[in-house]
């Protein structure tokens, strides 16, 4: 009865020829379509793979075994993996040329008194840890704050 009816339903908008007709004709072809897009879907075999990397690192531990060169006697075991060694003394002489910037003191470094002398009319005032360096590159530090009075006038 349904597809009878729904024939009888067709004519009647067919024959209306309307906006409402034409559009409704169109949703049944849109609506048959994706039917027939599921079911070709579901029919047609397909198949996603996933490759993860394995993030875990094996661990392959070798049997070695080191022996003196001189004894090849030792090397007839197989379940070893040998490696014969030498020892040896070989003189090496290396002269180090630095300047005495670069130079990090692993003891107390040396100290010294200096002589500041201010020629201005003004007085100064060094920090902590204020770096003087001399015209030969030696570096010295002071230790802590120094006040330098200004000149007098003679």
């Amino acid at each position: 009865m349904f597809f009878f009816q729904a024939q009888k339903f067709h004519l009647s908008l067919f024959n209306k020829k309307s906006t409402l007709s034409y559009l409704f004709f169109i949703g049944e072809v849109l609506i048959i379509g994706l039917i027939a897009y599921f079911l070709y879907q579901f029919v047609l075999p397909s198949a996603t793979i996933y490759l993860k990397p394995s993030y875990t690192v094996e661990d392959i531990v070798y049997n070695f075994r080191y022996f003196p060169a001189r004894q090849p006697e030792d090397v007839q075991d197989s379940t070893f993996i040998s490696i014969p060694y030498s020892t040896g003394v070989m003189s090496y002489t290396y002269t180090l040329k630095t300047n005495t910037q670069n130079i990090n003191f692993m003891q107390k470094p040396a100290q010294g008194t200096v002589r500041l002398i201010n020629t201005t009319y003004q007085s100064f005032s060094l920090r902590a840890n204020t770096r003087l360096i001399t015209d030969d590159g030696v570096l010295f530090t002071m230790p802590e704050s120094v006040s330098i009075p200004p000149a007098t006038r003679n």
